[in-house]
């Protein structure tokens, strides 16, 4: 099943050479005293992941358990738009 799997996207990429150049690019080296940043800074978006997520959910929880009972208002027009 896997092997079909990169069967797919072996011949997807050939229908986008600038994908495939770049899946076919070596990695830059990193420098060793990166290792503690890059391992912050991958704990640090997960975190900030994993509670936006946690949020949406209880907002979308609260929302289904209020219906449309609780609403917050009208937003002023300017910001309407957005």
């Amino acid at each position: 099943m896997v092997e079909i799997f990169f069967r797919a996207v072996e011949r997807l990429l050939s229908w986008l050479p600038p994908l495939r150049r770049t899946f076919d690019a070596a990695p830059s080296p990193r420098a060793p005293g990166h290792l503690g940043v890059d391992r912050a800074l991958a704990l640090s978006w997960g975190v900030a992941c994993h509670l936006i997520f946690g949020l949406a959910v209880a907002a979308m929880i609260a929302g289904m358990w209020l219906g449309m009972q609780a609403g917050l208002g009208v937003v002023p027009q300017p910001w309407a738009w957005a």
